[in-house]
């Protein structure tokens, strides 16, 4: 398994079978975390005990750093066996889960520049890991969000940052993640 973008091994990701269908959207769950991916994005499923009106089956993704599950279009039936299969994954059907706090934090304060409103404060990365890209939503009352992204934070690096507001508005940081 490998990322399409990259073509990096896909490790630590969660294999899961599900039943197959027409539609990958009415396919339902059989059994969970039947293997894993090894650093070189290789795996291996046994299908022992699974009764035969349970196939076809089809390979389901998931990841302990990423939200969501990915359908793969595989199709497994009873008796199959084979090696040396490669799945492309496309990372965006895996989005990055948000950023812990405890990792990534941000201050803000209201700056008024004139009849401009500025989000103004700083970020700093408190982990060794280096960031390409973090997107942190603000909310402005009464029901809007304004993102803004920050580029390549590298590991313990702190830097100020300034986001012009469409209005003034009662304010906070509604979320971080990971974007592109």
């Amino acid at each position: 398994m490998f990322y399409i973008e990259s073509e990096r091994p896909l490790s630590g990701a969660r294999i899961s079978l599900y039943s197959y269908t027409d539609n990958p959207r009415e396919s339902k769950e059989v059994r969970l975390d039947v293997a894993a991916t090894g650093p070189d994005g290789g795996f291996k499923i046994d299908c022992y005990g699974i009764a035969k009106v349970e196939f076809p089956l089809r390979i389901v993704l998931s990841h302990p750093d990423r939200n969501g599950i990915f359908l793969t279009n595989l199709r497994i039936d009873s008796g199959d066996e084979r090696t040396g299969i490669n799945l492309p994954v496309n990372t965006d059907f895996l989005p990055e889960k948000e950023i812990p706090e405890r990792d990534v934090t941000m201050s803000y304060s209201l700056e008024r520049n004139g009849s401009d409103n500025y989000v103004v404060g700083t970020v700093e990365n408190k982990t060794s890991n280096h960031y390409r890209c973090i997107r942190a939503e603000f909310f402005l009352h009464p029901a809007n969000t304004v993102p803004i992204d920050i580029r390549n934070l590298r590991p313990h690096d702190r830097r100020p940052y300034k986001l012009k507001l469409p209005y003034l508005a009662n304010h906070y940081l509604k979320s971080m993640s990971k974007c592109k």
